[in-house]
C-alpha cells in the first residue's frame, strides 16, 4: 500500500512483516518513526539526503 498523508503532515504506511504475527504488538496499530531500523522501510532520520536508504 503506498504512504499516504494523514492529517497530523505525517506519513501513513501499512507493512506486513515476516514471522511478526505472534509477537507482543501483533494485531496492534503503532507507529515507527524513520530513525528506527525496520527492515525495507525507508531509514531516514528525516533527513532527504538519506531518503533511498532502507
Amino acid at each position: 500500500m503506498p504512504p499516504t498523508e494523514d492529517r497530523w503532515n505525517a506519513f501513513v504506511e501499512r507493512t506486513r512483516i515476516d514471522g511478526a504475527d505472534t509477537g507482543p504488538l501483533s494485531g496492534l496499530t503503532f507507529a515507527v518513526k524513520d530513525n528506527v531500523a525496520v527492515d525495507g522501510q525507508a531509514f531516514t532520520a528525516g533527513h532527504p539526503l538519506l531518503a533511498e536508504r532502507r
